[in-house]
């Protein structure tokens, strides 16, 4: 053996080169939508809601959803949307009747009872339960309709298991004075990702609510001389370990938004609406979702994952409840 072949087989790599080799590739998600256009979709939908006496609205939030997710980006393919105007319309004809039997007897209990008669508020005890399910329900109906190279997702569970949780959770967090706020918050979104599935492959949580503690602890006691903006740190680390700890496959999701970053993205949006009368609402829609883009990131290598298309799991119909609450709190 030559002095050379003897050099070479004792060289070993460093231990960064092998972190380097080992590394995941982090693939940046980007966002390329248009004010302009947002501008003519949101112009539109406003004036024909008008119209038609808001029966366009389904419509309108059908095409504003396409045009946002495939304005979205990852490894170079687009995401899709495929709902449609029609199945958030029967979605909202199917849950109009759980909210008149709720109204009603409130509206006509309330016309006996006088103005300053607090027991009709009794008969909206049921919102506590449909709240959470209408939640449930509007995020199940968006992952089954949007795909990304022909991946769709999928959320399993039950709507009614939800609700019992998100019940449950609240009274815990009620009576603990606050204090067990995060276990709360993660085990809501334990239970969605337990649930949740991309192609073929089951999501996966991995954060955990003991490490919000501290800065929960101390945000939650600085709320009040604060007027409530220190909770943004918190909401920042409660964001940051929701897409931290979701593992799809070998993917792995990363977030690094921070309180300042948070702050600052939701104060200016907000004075945006407000100057504007609202009229600006197409300039904070367009700034939240470079934002979302900018903070988020998968880990992995897309070309050779685990992840591929399930079977079809798309439910028949739209969100319904989440429509006539107006809880629109998706990313579209």
């Amino acid at each position: 053996m030559s002095d050379s072949q003897a050099a070479a087989q004792q060289v070993e790599p460093l231990p960064q080169e092998i972190a380097l080799q080992t590394k995941p590739k982090l693939n940046r998600l980007t966002y390329d939508g248009r004010v302009k256009k947002l501008y003519g979709i949101w112009l539109l939908n406003f004036f024909m809601k008008i119209i038609t006496i808001g029966i366009y609205s389904f419509w309108g939030k059908t095409r504003m959803r396409k045009y946002i997710a495939s304005s979205f980006l990852l490894g170079g393919d687009r995401f899709e949307y495929t709902g449609t105007g029609k199945e958030l319309f029967k979605g909202f004809l199917k849950a109009s009747p759980i909210l008149i039997a709720i109204y009603v007897p409130f509206i006509v209990s309330s016309s006996f009872a006088g103005e300053s008669a607090v027991w009709p508020f009794i008969f909206l005890m049921p919102f506590i339960y449909v709240v959470p399910m209408a939640i449930f329900l509007a995020l199940r109906y968006r992952m089954s309709r949007t795909t990304w190279r022909g991946i769709r997702g999928a959320l399993s569970g039950s709507a009614v298991g939800y609700a019992n949780l998100s019940i449950k959770r609240s009274f815990i967090s009620f009576v603990s004075l606050g204090v067990f706020i995060p276990y709360s918050d993660i085990a809501r979104h334990k239970y969605m990702v337990d649930h949740a599935y991309f192609g073929s492959i089951k999501a996966d949580f991995r954060s955990s609510a003991k490490s919000l503690m501290k800065i929960h602890i101390i945000t939650f006691l600085l709320m009040i001389p604060t007027l409530g903006f220190s909770r943004f740190w918190y909401r920042a680390a409660l964001t940051r370990a929701k897409m931290n700890g979701l593992k799809v496959g070998d993917l792995n999701f990363r977030n690094n938004v921070t309180a300042w970053d948070m702050l600052k993205n939701i104060s200016l949006n907000l004075l945006i609406v407000l100057l504007t009368l609202g009229l600006g609402t197409p300039f904070a829609i367009n700034r939240n979702m470079k934002f979302m883009a900018r903070h988020n990131a998968i880990a992995g290598d897309l070309e050779t994952s685990q992840v591929m298309q399930a079977k079809d799991r798309k439910p028949s119909i739209g969100e319904g409840l989440d429509d006539i609450m107006g809880l629109d709190g998706g990313f579209m």
